[in-house]
């Protein structure tokens, strides 16, 4: 069985890193995209299985991925991540879930719910 490719897509290096450490350890493969844009494009390049994007970042953010991969695949499994505490942009991350998003999470993210996140998004 092939495993499931997950695009992560964060200008943070060192969160990507984490990122991609919790999702290998669980035996899934990461592709990595520094920007909105570079993601969009992996995402319509490559088979991804699912999209961990971070949710602010400089020029577009997430929602920029979120609409362009929708368009692209409206079957698409997408997940947020955000460093921004949710209490305080609630209308954004409602707004990410509205538009596709299958979940939000805050970081630093707990692996075990990330990990519960991408195994429901690719149930």
């Amino acid at each position: 069985m092939t495993a499931a490719r997950i695009l992560v897509v964060d200008d943070d290096s060192v969160s990507r890193a984490i990122l991609r450490e919790i999702l290998e350890k669980e035996g899934l493969q990461v592709v990595e995209a520094t920007n909105s844009d570079e993601g969009i494009q992996t995402y319509k390049a490559e088979p991804i299985d699912v999209v961990v994007t971070d949710l602010f970042m400089p020029e577009k953010g997430g929602l920029d991925v979120i609409g362009k991969v929708r368009e692209f695949d409206p079957d698409a499994r997408l997940i947020v991540v955000s460093g921004i505490d949710l209490r305080e942009k609630f209308d954004i991350f409602r707004l990410a879930e509205q538009l596709g998003a299958m979940s939000t999470l805050q970081k630093p993210v707990k692996p075990e719910v990330l990990i519960e996140s991408v195994w429901a998004a690719l149930a």
